[in-house]
């Protein structure tokens, strides 16, 4: 009986802070929890497309690597985008990459020949 319940089980990873905040569910929850959020807006002080200026509160949390492909649902897969920005991600053909906790942007061809990653510095340098 035992080894049936352990074969059914789903077993979460959980990364938590020292006050025991949630930062990292891996895959067993896709959206992002209060925590998380509250890191986001700390590193990208509102949407990180660039040049826009929309703040913390009206953004979404998008998954970098999306979790129907097997991203994780982590701070470190995750950046804040307006809503508008956040569809550019999903169907534009817009891409975006974490480095140095600075998110990068590289648009599709269709909009942009070089590709040239780009990055919002209106809320911070």
């Amino acid at each position: 009986m035992f080894s049936e319940a352990v074969c059914d089980a789903d077993v979460t990873r959980m990364l938590v802070d020292s006050n025991g905040q949630i930062l990292d569910v891996g895959r067993t929850q896709r959206l992002f929890t209060f925590a998380q959020r509250k890191i986001l807006v700390a590193r990208d002080m509102g949407c990180a497309f660039p040049d826009c200026t929309v703040p913390p509160q009206w953004t979404e949390a998008h998954h970098i690597i999306p979790w129907q492909n097997g991203g994780d649902t982590s701070v470190d897969n995750g950046v804040l985008c307006c809503s508008l920005h956040h569809h550019y991600l999903h169907n534009r053909g817009w891409s975006v990459r974490l480095d140095g906790g600075a998110a990068w942007f590289k648009p599709p061809y269709s909009e942009d020949i070089t590709r040239r990653e780009r990055r919002n510095f209106y809320h911070r340098n």
